[in-house]
């Protein structure tokens, strides 16, 4: 038979242990607002219409409606331009890598593998400073410099490297005392 004292144990563990799923239970049911997801009850957030770059070229350089609608034909455009470069891209690196399968590779299948993922790079690079230069072309004289800043922010952005937070001043620093800004 069990003692009282033990009896009042089990019956205080047994409450606890019932109390805490309970709390656990709410948790999973209720309809809290989860990090990163809006209430039932709100709106989702709508999508600005011309994408999240045409918003920030609407509020940072100035861009009309006009000027916003012409971006979005450009941006379809490039966009069509570029999935097949990235398709080449991934395409390249695959090839790349699958030679890591060869047991006896010689230099220079190696090089030309690595040179193809370069040419694959050099395309996207050459596409984008041509679709950069292609919106500039909408800016009227008085966005141009709003527009430059923005270009720089978002190259700082897509150069970035991932998980990094800060700016990577190794690569500002190199990029200052390089010898073009030198002359």
């Amino acid at each position: 038979m069990i003692s009282a004292k033990r009896y009042k144990w089990l019956v205080f563990i047994i409450s606890v242990l019932l109390v805490a799923n309970v709390v656990l239970l709410y948790m999973l049911v209720s309809e809290e607002k989860k990090p990163g997801e809006p209430k039932k009850t709100e709106k989702p957030q709508e999508k600005h219409p011309y994408g999240r770059t045409g918003e920030m070229l609407e509020k940072e350089v100035g861009f009309s409606k006009e000027q916003l609608e012409r971006y979005t034909k450009l941006r379809e455009a490039h966009w069509n331009t570029m999935r097949p470069l990235f398709e080449k891209m991934r395409s390249s690196k695959d090839s790349f890598y699958q030679l890591l399968r060869v047991p006896e590779l010689g230099d220079s299948a190696l090089k030309g593998a690595a040179a193809a993922i370069g040419n694959a790079q050099q395309a996207i690079d050459l596409q984008t400073f041509k679709h950069f230069n292609e919106v500039k072309a909408l800016c009227l004289p008085e966005q141009r410099e709003k527009f430059d800043a923005f270009i720089e922010d978002v190259i700082k952005k897509m150069t970035m490297t991932r998980g990094r937070v800060n700016n990577n001043k190794a690569a500002e620093d190199s990029l200052k005392n390089s010898p073009q800004k030198m002359k």
